[in-house]
């Protein structure tokens, strides 16, 4: 959701809002990745009632995503820092170790490359949102 609303705010030049300093790191991972490993478990079988913890193993902060978001969009992002929220935490990484041996998994997808992937996506929806609009008022 978070990059959905960065990447329209970098489209339309619109401020966009971070919640603390920019510094706090995420672990991220693209949807495809998620979607393969549960695969994975369904082909492996015999891992019911296991917790495997299925991310990028690669926090990366904030503030680095945004730069790399209006790299790819071809702008500078105009961000505005707000005060952090109550119970925000600094970090949060998923091991993933359990989830390369027993599911022989790790994730494929780059961040730069999901990154990508959605903004194409979101430019796409607009275009089909446009012309749909548009022709309703036609």
């Amino acid at each position: 959701m978070a990059f959905h609303k960065f990447i329209r705010s970098m489209l339309l030049n619109a401020p966009i809002e971070i919640y603390g300093d920019g510094n706090q790191k995420r672990d991220f991972i693209y949807v495809t990745d998620v979607v393969n490993a549960t695969i994975r478990a369904i082909e492996i079988g015999d891992v019911s009632g296991e917790v495997i913890n299925i991310g990028s193993s690669n926090p990366v902060k904030l503030s680095n995503v945004i730069k790399a978001l209006g790299d790819i969009v071809g702008v500078e992002p105009n961000i505005v820092f707000r005060a952090k929220q109550k119970g925000d935490i600094e970090i949060t990484y998923a091991d993933i170790s359990k989830a390369k041996s027993v599911l022989k998994w790790s994730p494929r997808i780059s961040l730069k490359e999901s990154l990508s992937t959605q903004i194409k996506w979101i430019k796409k929806f607009w275009i089909l949102i446009s012309h749909n609009v548009l022709s309703c008022i036609v």
